[in-house]
């Protein structure tokens, strides 16, 4: 309306050009409005502007930001603070000197015009921009960096800068989050899990992440601050994602071997039908750790989804058989015995109990989240043949810690049914697909688990935060008729993300996934 825009021309302008005593007339702002009643779009080209007024962050919705053909000179500190949805800033025929390097925080730009101005310099922090696609810089007395490279493109420029940026500041060390209501004082002695997807050698590559510096990306650099995040939270059982069988030979099983653990790694399946040992060792796959004062091992077994299908062919039919040979997520699975005399991590239990400790990693691909959701459903099952052998055996139900990379949400019916939720067969997420018997009935699991964070602080806002993708993929499970959640690591602040390079991995944060970790103790239990 006409009076919305004089409001708008009252905060914008705060100081006009007047060198001139001859009357200047100005044309009104033109605001672009979406269907919701959001302006997207403020342009206040051509209006002889030498300041724009701090109050141009209350419009923090805008994806479009026209400034051009005016006399600024500098922007106010708030447009890069709150302005961050901007796709597109034209800052061009003005007269900046010097571009602010706060402007990394724009980090939705997809298009910046600096043309036509004063530019003698650019700052290293453009190299934050990643999802920068057009970047003009004509026009200016450029001396760095120098034009030959700038002449190469919007990417080889960005690229440049990224290469080049200070690391910043490390984060701070996390903190452990309790339930509420519950003091540090009241925690039970217990056991420590940790899982964390480290992202293989063979995944970090610069054409694959283009948001972190090429060095920050090689596994040489990575490893060890990996491990320092491993083992600063002094875990009793580590469950690793992503490792690489070379890795895992020349760099993980030394280091931890050293710090007392001992484990066991199984990678997916691919690996079993390759003949070039070279391109073997670059397979990845799941690993468990354990302190070996701690646990003793009494049986392993490796949980291979393709290889259950394959078992279950006439219960899944054909088409579902097709669908899920395509995908070679495995999990690994060991079973635990407390070392006699050790703390008695699994209150109650005496000395016979036993520890079910499992690892897997889930296939990604949202447009598979029916094979997602098989390969949990078979993951159930194994599970469930386990824990019913050693209650026959025994008397007693085994506990169960269920770690991984499920690359699912909260939301999903992948998470559901882990919850223990029964799932119909004409589910969404099913895609459509026909899996004979199990869409016809639908998957249930009797596992009666429970998200470690869920049961402490409710899951974190993420545990990836990719260039492309930030949500929850990665939990820790437990058994909870045996086990119950002291508390958890606390989730990692995006303002943190969001300081270095806008995503992960960084230079300090080395996966595209953050760790998560949680202390868990035995229930009381008794002989049947």
């Amino acid at each position: 309306t006409h009076s919305l825009t004089h409001s708008l021309l009252f905060f914008c302008l705060s100081v006009m050009s007047t060198s001139s005593s001859q009357s200047i007339r100005r044309r009104e702002p033109d605001i672009t409005e979406e269907e919701e009643g959001e302006w997207t779009k403020l342009d206040i080209s051509n209006m002889q502007l030498v300041a724009l007024s701090p109050n141009i962050s209350i419009y923090s919705n805008i994806t479009e930001l026209y400034l051009n053909n005016n006399n600024l000179s500098r922007l106010p500190i708030e447009l890069f603070r709150c302005c961050i949805h901007l796709r597109h800033l034209d800052l061009s025929n003005n007269k900046f000197h010097f571009l602010q390097p706060e402007i990394c925080h724009l980090l939705q730009l997809r298009e910046l015009n600096l043309s036509w101005n004063l530019l003698r310099e650019l700052p290293f922090e453009l190299g934050k921009l990643f999802r920068l696609e057009k970047f003009i810089i004509e026009g200016n007395p450029i001396i760095k960096p120098d034009m030959s490279i700038i002449s190469k493109g919007t990417q080889a420029c960005i690229e440049y800068f990224r290469e080049r940026m200070q690391a910043g500041e490390p984060p701070p060390p996390r903190d452990w989050a309790l339930p509420e209501n519950r003091s540090s004082g009241n925690i039970q002695s217990g056991f420590r899990v940790f899982c964390y997807n480290v992202l293989a050698e063979s995944y970090a590559q610069s054409c694959r992440i283009n948001y972190c510096p090429a060095w920050a990306l090689d596994w040489d650099y990575r490893k060890h601050r990996i491990l320092k995040e491993i083992v600063c939270y002094e875990p009793d059982i580590i469950c690793l994602q992503e490792v690489e069988a070379a890795q895992l030979e020349l760099f993980f099983q030394p280091e931890m071997f050293s710090r007392g653990y001992i484990g066991k790694f199984h990678p997916k399946s691919r690996s079993r039908t390759m003949d070039d040992a070279a391109k073997k060792k670059t397979v990845d796959g799941c690993v468990i750790f354990w302190k070996k004062d701690l646990f003793t091992l009494v049986a392993e077994e490796v949980i291979e989804y393709q290889a259950m299908a394959l078992e279950r062919h006439d219960a899944i039919g054909q088409s579902g058989i097709n669908r899920m040979m395509t995908k070679d997520n495995i999990a690994t699975a060991v079973i635990l015995k407390p070392v006699k005399d050790s703390l008695c991590i699994l209150q109650g239990a005496g000395e016979y109990d036993y520890l079910l400790v499992v690892n897997t990693h889930i296939h990604w691909d949202p447009n598979y989240s029916d094979v997602k959701l098989m390969q949990i459903q078979m993951l159930v099952e194994k599970l469930e043949e386990i824990s019913k052998k050693h209650f026959r055996a025994r008397g007693r139900p085994l506990p169960m810690v269920l770690c991984g990379d499920f690359n699912s949400v909260p939301q999903s019916a992948a998470y559901k049914l882990l919850s223990g939720h029964h799932i119909d067969g004409d589910h969404e997420e099913f895609c459509q697909q026909e899996y004979c018997l199990y869409t016809k009935k639908g998957l249930d699991s009797q596992l009666s688990l429970k998200s470690a964070y869920a049961a402490v602080t409710g899951e974190p806002p993420f545990t990836n935060y990719s260039g492309d993708f930030v949500g929850v993929l990665d939990y820790i499970w437990y058994s909870e008729d045996t086990l119950s959640a002291e508390r958890v690591l606390k989730p990692l602040s995006e303002d943190i993300i969001l300081s270095h390079n806008g995503a992960l991995p960084n230079p300090y944060m080395c996966s595209d996934h953050i760790p998560i970790a949680c202390d868990l103790h035995g229930r009381i239990q008794k002989m049947l």
